[in-house]
């Protein structure tokens, strides 16, 4: 089987990540949305989230794309193709966030991450033969504002749930990393 790089984001506070958590454990997997693969203990009382890592977030690869255009030039940092792209991912992962109930309410360059086999180190000028290559995979993250979308809509998972959910990941909250 092939080994996925993971990311850990780390939390002081054991209550921002359970929001987090719950925000997760409510929405079934999907394309456009960052997988929660596990919850870890870590050193200094803190909690890590564990994720599938991508390259870097939306804003990132735009700022490193625009640095590589030629001064003065008028060349845009993604091709129209990569914005349709973007849209239809970020669009998809929007209505299955809100179809489960939820809205992300911090929905911004930096919570869009990608990742796309070394695309950003792509000259701007091959932009669209790489995209036809190696298209980006773009998946919304940060759940840690979310809320109901509809408060009669349905209930988030309860805590007794969420507390399921997290004894049910590989190392669960007695890992130590």
């Amino acid at each position: 089987p092939e080994q996925v790089p993971l990311a850990i984001k780390s939390f002081a506070d054991k209550q921002e990540a359970l929001v987090e958590v719950t925000a997760y454990s409510s929405l079934p997997p999907h394309p456009s949305v960052l997988q929660l693969l596990d919850v870890v203990a870590l050193s200094n009382n803190r909690l890590g989230l564990v994720f599938p890592r991508y390259d870097q977030n939306l804003r990132d690869l735009a700022s490193e794309r625009q640095a590589g255009c030629r001064a003065g030039a008028l060349e845009r940092a993604f091709e129209l193709e990569e914005l349709q792209h973007c849209a239809l991912c970020l669009g998809r992962g929007l209505e299955h966030v809100h179809a489960h109930g939820l809205t992300h309410t911090d929905l911004k360059p930096d919570n869009v991450l990608v990742v796309g086999g070394g695309l950003a180190k792509v000259a701007p000028k091959d932009f669209v033969e790489a995209l036809r290559q190696l298209p980006l995979k773009v998946v919304i993250a940060d759940f840690g504002l979310a809320q109901l979308a509809d408060p009669g809509h349905r209930a988030l998972p309860s805590s007794k749930e969420v507390a399921k959910k997290v004894a049910s990941f590989n190392r669960g909250w007695a890992a130590s990393v």
